[in-house]
């Protein structure tokens, strides 16, 4: 059987993001892109599942109906990007808890190239990003971040366990970035995420 290959807009649908979003994974290698005889971009179906498994989503694998509506959740997105695995489980339990009274869904990534894929997915309402990711820009992605007009409403938290007046990279981030010491205080991260919420709801 051939295998099926997948336009750059029939996949965006299939994983809830805009074309243009694909496109950006392409131009920067995080998913590998065939061009036909005539310059069109097509992905295979085989990368199309390894993606969606990155990102926990699944695809149909039937044929994309043209301006097929896709469900919009209303609730918070949240993606939480740490080298440290403990940290991470720490997040997803206290996030949890909180699901009781917060709308909250938590996407976490333990490396920046698949944090990026998680927020060109979810544009999330915070991000919340260890400054200290191995072989990985830190200061460069939270900048491109906050130049994004997709995510223009998201607030960025810069997490270290260096001493916050002493990191010689908070001059070069946007003002907006909030910084903080690890191990973050909870009760900080949940007033945050409570005055997001109360944004968005008006």
């Amino acid at each position: 059987m051939e295998e099926r290959l997948y336009t750059t807009t029939q996949l965006a649908k299939e994983l809830s993001v805009t074309a243009r979003t694909i496109q950006l994974w392409a131009n920067n290698g995080l998913i590998h892109v065939e061009k036909t005889l005539g310059g069109h971009r097509r992905i295979s179906e085989k990368e199309a599942l390894r993606l969606a498994k990155k990102l926990g989503k699944k695809l149909k694998l039937d044929s994309v109906t043209p301006n097929a509506s896709i469900p919009v959740d209303a609730s918070l997105n949240i993606v939480i990007i740490d080298n440290d695995l403990d940290f991470l489980k720490l997040y997803e339990s206290q996030f949890s808890n909180w699901n009781k009274s917060l709308p909250i869904n938590l996407h976490t990534a333990d490396n920046g190239i698949d944090g990026l894929l998680l927020i060109g997915a979810y544009k999330p309402n915070l991000i919340i990003v260890d400054l200290d990711l191995s072989q990985f820009d830190v200061i460069e992605m939270v900048n491109t971040l906050s130049e994004n007009p997709m995510i223009r409403h998201c607030k960025i938290m810069l997490v270290s366990h260096h001493d916050k007046n002493d990191v010689d990279a908070v001059k070069k981030i946007p003002v907006s970035v909030i910084i903080e010491e690890k191990p973050v205080s909870f009760a900080r991260i949940k007033r945050l995420v409570e005055e997001i919420d109360s944004e968005l709801k008006g």
